[in-house]
């Protein structure tokens, strides 16, 4: 049975995969071509510029200054409608290392703001940062450090959640309903935002992201589903699998997707399966086992 907390088990020992998230691969052209934008008919056509966070060019661009004095830039878009005394859910979007991110570009059509309003959030962190010091990859160390720029591990984790925290309270935001997910570098962020705040979101969806060898236990409660590609050749599809294991063996029920003969873009398929936004949208804190 499929519960609403875990999409589906695949056990590590048997490859099972679901035909409708291979459509997805194959039919992710005709989806595309075929996306029409709700009030005028026509096909909807991507932004030419794009804002802090790899956000559409139509979001509202803000940005937060720190505790620790540093700025970190977002953007943000509320929903189409709000109401007195209503609260939204909030999707935290991570990029990558390139600084795009796939996911505010299907939250943000008029098919899925209609049935999933909600507030869509996508930072930006430059390329010398981590998103998060938590669930550091095995393989980064002073010479890996030095290959990305960095002098030291640096993170924007403090800035993030405080402007996190900020929208929260400035906006009709339902404070058990935060969720959050990433690409590449973002997935990596996902994982180690989840590690340093285990308590704060709803619902995790990890893609393709690097995370080190640590105690999942803290995560055991949390619904995350993990997305990744077994061809990809630049974060090994070994690190997915074998932090689904562990969390299992936590005592998690995460979901986990490996897409057959998809590289490292895996954010495209994973992003274009309509059940990850159904599955993430039900979850809730108060559903949390604490």
């Amino acid at each position: 049975m499929i519960s609403s907390r875990s999409p589906f088990i695949v056990r590590l020992n048997v490859f099972v995969f679901l035909l409708s998230l291979v459509f997805c691969i194959s039919s992710m052209d005709a989806q595309n071509s075929n996306r029409r934008n709700a009030a005028g008919g026509q096909q909807a056509q991507a932004p030419n510029t794009r804002l802090p966070g790899g956000a559409p060019d139509f979001f509202q661009n803000k940005s937060y200054q720190g505790s620790n004095g540093e700025t970190i830039r977002y953007s943000l878009l509320e929903p189409l409608e709000v109401k007195a005394g209503e609260k939204f859910p909030l999707v935290l979007c991570l990029h990558g290392s390139q600084g795009a991110t796939k996911a505010p570009d299907y939250l943000s059509t008029p098919e899925m703001r209609k049935k999933h309003p909600a507030f869509i959030m996508a930072p930006a962190a430059p390329r010398n940062k981590f998103w998060s010091t938590g669930g550091v990859p095995d393989n980064v160390n002073p010479e890996e450090l030095r290959k990305r720029g960095m002098d030291k591990l640096e993170s924007v984790e403090v800035e993030l959640m405080e402007a996190l925290e900020d929208v929260v309270a400035n906006y009709p935001v339902d404070p058990d309903r935060i969720y959050i997910t990433g690409q590449s570098k973002g997935g990596h962020g996902t994982w180690g935002t989840i590690l340093k705040n285990p308590h704060r979101f709803a619902a995790a969806a990890p893609i393709c992201g690097p995370v080190g060898t640590v105690d999942m236990k803290p995560l055991a409660h949390l619904p995350i589903w993990i997305f990744h590609g077994n061809a990809d050749a630049r974060v090994d599809v070994e690190v997915s699998r074998r932090v689904f294991k562990d969390l299992l063996e936590a005592g998690g029920q995460p979901g986990y997707t490996e897409f057959p003969g998809v590289g490292h873009s895996s954010w495209i398929p994973a992003y274009e399966t309509p059940y990850l936004w159904d599955w993430m949208f039900e979850q809730s804190r108060t559903k949390q086992d604490k």
